[in-house]
């Protein structure tokens, strides 16, 4: 399609009890020249019956940017009927100056409150000191939640069933449902030595509070001659 490639990955037509038909599709559109985006699109479907056009669905979008030597931008929204739930989760590279920013969001609403979920990760340029150790802070963490509580059943162990659950930890917002009255707070760093920028020894840890309750969470993990950004989520 002109500087376009378009890929498709499904689609399908139909027609529902009521009369109305629709065509549905997946897929995704790219520039091949000049700026190096990509659009995705999942579950969009458009629907019309005998009296024309009834309106157009999405389940949800996805958009990568990548300017060499200077940005990478990967984001995500998708929409969960149950709840009117908006999830979204994004990451932005600024490699010229070697700054992370990731971000996940949940908003949604039930007949008598609304919801949301938020959680922040900063991965500074470079090692901030603390004080004469000999190691520095390499990001930073945030969590948020209002009427919002892990997702996690009666019968689930806390470890085994429901941090391990994929993703592997505790800030991955399906890992989270909606519940009146609960909220949560949460906050975290990533410590590593500071001569070698972290590679010979890193721990992140973070401290989430849930109440009521109240439920308090330690998620700790460790690398040894690893990249310190690889501790994050």
């Amino acid at each position: 399609l002109g500087p376009f490639a378009m890929t498709l990955s499904q689609g399908g037509l139909g027609t529902d009890p009521n009369g109305e038909r629709w065509f549905s599709f997946s897929g995704s559109l790219s520039l091949v020249q000049g700026v190096p985006i990509t659009a995705a699109v999942d579950g969009l479907t458009i629907r019309w019956d005998d009296t024309g056009f009834k309106g157009v669905s999405l389940s949800g979008v996805a958009l990568t940017l990548k300017i060499p030597n200077v940005l990478f931008l990967d984001a995500s929204v998708r929409f969960i009927a149950d709840g009117n739930r908006f999830e979204g989760a994004g990451t932005l590279q600024l490699t010229s100056i070697n700054l992370t920013v990731s971000v996940r969001v949940v908003i949604g609403s039930r007949a008598d409150y609304t919801y949301m979920y938020l959680y922040l990760l900063v991965q500074p340029p470079v090692g901030v000191p603390i004080f004469q150790t000999g190691l520095a802070f390499y990001s930073l963490e945030a969590l948020y939640a209002r009427n919002m509580e892990p997702d996690r059943s009666g019968t689930e162990l806390w470890y085994r069933d429901w941090y391990r659950r994929p993703l592997i930890g505790s800030v991955d917002q399906t890992k989270w449902k909606d519940e009146l009255g609960s909220m949560a707070f949460g906050a975290g760093v990533t410590i590593g030595s500071f001569p070698d920028k972290g590679y010979a020894v890193s721990v992140r840890g973070m401290l989430i509070l849930v109440i009521p309750g109240p439920i308090l969470m330690l998620d700790v993990k460790a690398n040894l001659i690893k990249d310190p950004g690889a501790l994050a989520l």
